[in-house]
């Protein structure tokens, strides 16, 4: 037997159907759509009821134990989760703007860098469990890339059997901890075309504001000394260095270079967040970043214009002659020296540097080392997050007795903290994430699909490809990563507009 169930919105009532204790039409969590129907099941009314009269006393207790300063961050917090537990779908939404902003606010515990995105990821998973659990069903829909994500999560488990700094390791699986829950939570709250749309435009708004702050540096020359090139000065936004925010940038871009490909966006919109995007790019100076957009743009011409695909391939044919011919030492100096000299890559000596060189060398001797500590911990490596803990003991000879904490390319970071082990599930975790793209592309049933999932595959191989030049998974990037691959998803693998608006039983 079923019943109807009412829920009220200003467009009047709406008529959901609960059959055998499962909703059958799932709440979409759109900021547009009326308020899901709370139907709970008799066993799960406790547990409903008990929940909040937890959290308020847990607050009262942090409150009144903490200093007055973290007490009132305590109150805003948990005011906060009270409201993304009413409405998870905005926290979602507050997500895409965290990621760039989270260096606003930072709290520092236990040698732990607390951020808003962690706190705002940890709400809108308690808000999506509490839903789940308070109606029984925990059903997300197709979730493609799931299995990947715990493979993933598995290996960096695994390697902590060698690690010496727990912190440094708990940081990086917090990492995976976010992208995994962003995800399953960000698939389960996008039901319709509707969310879908929302959270891509407050995406869009989001890089708009973040490309705005990077591009009012580079006019205002306001920032450190080291980011002056010449008479212009790198733009690096909120992320406080060029590259992770070039990368930053470069996730957006292609999904808003498809919305206008594909039309599915009003076009003097998608005009203004793709040149206000590549400026951004472009006042970065980041190398890595100009090539990750460069990758990202050319797998979108080759996949909706044919003509371009045999200039592609005809690029591709002279690079890889010219690369044989410099192994080869067939090209002459006068042809090379200029390109690599552009390129910073002339006469890099890693032990004794020039000025010139040193921005090259210096990200040589940090792969180096990670090599080193490969070398010599090939099979599970030294520890998810502990490069940074050995690095003195593996450093190359040379000025470089600064950590930056990465290998200065993220391939041979995880095979030195994961080994080969890491390593092939981190390819395996953005190679099946790429597949799942091209499969959305082929299944998507409109444009909108379509250009959702071409996007992310563009974002996705310019990601990787900058992954050779940095350490892109910080400020929250993991987390971004989580939400475009939902979005992916859902527009190669349904949604629920189609669903009846009542049922009567």
């Amino acid at each position: 037997m079923g019943a109807r169930i009412h829920s009220r919105s200003s467009t009047g009532n709406r008529l959901l159907w609960y059959s055998n204790g499962v909703l059958n039409l799932p709440f979409s969590g759109s900021i547009f759509d009326a308020p899901p129907a709370r139907v709970l099941h008799p066993s799960h009314v406790p547990f409903r009821r008990r929940l909040f009269p937890i959290l308020i006393a847990l607050g009262a207790i942090v409150i009144a134990v903490v200093p007055a300063l973290y007490g009132v961050a305590a109150i805003v917090g948990i005011a906060a989760l009270l409201f993304f537990l009413a409405r998870p779908f905005l926290g979602l939404c507050a997500l895409t703007f965290c990621v760039p902003f989270e260096s606003v606010y930072n709290l520092h515990a236990g040698g732990v860098n607390l951020t808003v995105t962690n706190f705002v990821v940890f709400c809108v998973a308690v808000a999506w469990l509490t839903r789940g659990l308070s109606t029984g069903d925990l059903a997300t829909g197709p979730i493609p890339w799931r299995p990947a994500l715990i493979v993933y999560g598995a290996v960096l488990i695994a390697s902590l059997s060698q690690a010496t700094d727990l912190v440094g390791s708990a940081k990086e699986l917090l990492k995976w901890g976010q992208m995994l829950f962003a995800y399953l939570a960000a698939v389960s709250m996008v039901r319709t075309r509707k969310d879908l749309k929302t959270l891509l435009v407050v995406m869009f708004i989001a890089v708009i504001a973040e490309s705005a702050v990077g591009a009012a540096q580079v006019v205002l020359h306001s920032g450190p000394s080291s980011f002056a090139r010449g008479a212009l000065l790198r733009g690096s936004g909120t992320f406080e260095q060029p590259n992770p925010y070039a990368g930053y940038l470069n996730t957006v871009l292609p999904l808003a270079v498809c919305c206008l490909v594909f039309r599915v966006l009003p076009r003097h919109w998608m005009w203004l967040v793709t040149l206000a995007t590549a400026v951004g790019v472009l006042g970065s100076l980041s190398r890595g970043g100009e090539l990750a957009a460069a990758a990202g743009l050319l797998t979108i011409a080759l996949a909706t214009t044919k003509a371009v695909r045999g200039f592609i391939l005809m690029g591709v044919a002279v690079v890889a002659l010219v690369a044989a011919g410099v192994v080869a030492g067939v090209l002459p100096t006068a042809v090379v020296d200029p390109v690599t000299a552009g390129l910073g890559l002339a006469n890099v000596d890693v032990t004794n540097p020039t000025p010139v060189t040193w921005s090259t060398a210096e990200r040589l001797a940090h792969m180096e080392a990670g090599l080193n500590m490969f070398a010599d911990h090939w099979w599970l490596g030294v520890g998810i997050g502990n490069y940074p803990a050995q690095y003195d003991k593996y450093r190359v000879p040379g000025p470089w007795t600064a950590n930056l904490g990465h290998a200065h390319n993220y391939y041979i970071n995880i095979a030195a903290e994961a080994g080969t082990v890491g390593f092939a599930a981190y390819l395996f975790l953005f190679g099946s994430a790429m597949v799942i793209c091209v499969r959305s592309y082929r299944r998507s049933p409109d444009a909108l699909g379509r250009a959702i999932s071409l996007g992310g595959l563009a974002a996705l191989v310019g990601f990787s490809c900058h992954q050779f030049f940095d350490d892109l998974l910080v400020h929250g990037m993991e987390v971004q990563i989580g939400l475009i691959m939902a979005l992916v998803t859902r527009a190669g693998y349904g949604f629920d507009d189609q669903a009846p608006e009542s049922v009567d039983t």
